[in-house]
């Protein structure tokens, strides 16, 4: 049996911004050399400082470079997860920002994308209304077999409710076991409900 929930006002996806700053390629060059970031208190405050400097400076990369893949492969830099996924992030405001690093990110070899770095792109890509993307991207998580969070079902058929889209909310939510192996949870229930309230169509 499925529960209406009440809705609150809140926000569905933050996005963090970075301000430039200028740049030393010193810090690239030992951010080559950095692990993954780890939240034990035995990192030195300055290697966390190096390691956002330099998504910091890719970011920026990323926004102001038309064509940013040569930069990107002159860096070096060791693609990781939550690399990619911290840049991903900070590129939401542009969904073609983000999806252009992503693609170069998976041209690297040693990079192998996890649902979090998809599901990021994927509420950006919606969040700016590029569908077609959008389900590319998620189409390509099925077939790499990667879950998809009712969370992120959830955004989408949301952002859908607000944009007018309610017959491809619909779809969507009657295609999540089909389409894309999920399951119709009563989170996801309750969005396509906020959906078709948006719409004045309940």
């Amino acid at each position: 049996m499925f529960l209406l929930r009440r809705y609150t006002k809140r926000r569905l996806f933050s996005i963090s911004t970075l301000d430039f700053k200028p740049f030393n390629e010193s810090i690239i060059r030992h951010f080559t050399s950095l692990e993954p970031l780890q939240t034990s208190d035995s990192n030195p405050s300055s290697t966390k400082g190096d390691y956002f400097a330099a998504i910091n400076h890719v970011v920026n990369l990323v926004r102001r470079e038309i064509h940013p893949e040569r930069s990107l492969n002159r860096l070096r830099l060791p693609v990781t997860s939550e690399f990619v996924f911290r840049v991903l992030r900070a590129t939401s405001r542009s969904a073609n920002d983000s999806l252009r690093f992503f693609n170069w990110a998976r041209s690297n070899p040693s990079y192998t994308p996890t649902s979090m770095e998809y599901e990021q792109l994927a509420k950006s890509l919606a969040l700016h209304k590029k569908y077609e993307s959008m389900w590319k991207i998620l189409k390509q998580m099925k077939d790499l077999s990667l879950d998809i969070s009712g969370e992120t079902l959830c955004f989408i058929i949301e952002q859908y409710g607000k944009n007018g889209h309610v017959d491809q909310a619909v779809e969507l939510f009657n295609g999540v076991g089909k389409i894309l192996g999920c399951q119709q949870t009563v989170e996801v229930y309750n969005s396509l409900l906020h959906a078709l309230y948006e719409q004045e169509r309940v």
